[in-house]
């Protein structure tokens, strides 16, 4: 910073003006970096969240809540930097977690249903084959056979 503000530190007002430059070319490098740092942060937290409370609340609202940003930018935020929408990101993971449970015979498909947030079996199987391609029953027959 001295060197920055002593024009006697430069042999011309070239010399001062690259030095200035590369300075601020240094400084807006730092300051991308630490916005690309807190973006991961902010995107571990949620993928954090979302994986730890599938059967809680995931609302938009919920999850700025987690991370104290506006809904709307969450939401942006989370598109560019994943390329996917948050919703899509939640069905994802459910299905890859009641595909999971679906194979351990124990859980019958209504208790996974309400492991995952679905308030009833009827919803679960609906939502299950729209995304799946079968109901949670026929892809359990398939998969244990």
């Amino acid at each position: 910073m001295d060197k920055l503000m002593d024009l006697r530190a430069h042999r011309t007002k070239e010399d001062a003006l690259a030095y200035l430059r590369a300075m601020a070319a240094i400084l807006f490098k730092q300051k991308k970096d630490e916005q690309a740092q807190r973006t991961n942060k902010v995107i571990g937290q949620i993928n954090h969240y979302l994986q730890s409370n599938l059967g809680k609340d995931l609302s938009l609202a919920r999850l700025s809540e987690v991370v104290y940003l506006n809904p709307s930018y969450l939401s942006r935020l989370y598109k560019q930097h994943t390329g996917i929408n948050l919703s899509e990101a939640i069905i994802e993971l459910k299905m890859a977690k009641a595909s999971e449970l679906l194979l351990n015979p124990v859980y019958k498909i209504h208790e996974i249903g309400a492991m995952l947030g679905f308030e009833n079996a009827g919803y679960f199987t609906r939502f299950f084959k729209k995304n799946v391609g079968m109901t949670p029953q026929e892809f359990r027959d398939l998969r244990n056979k």
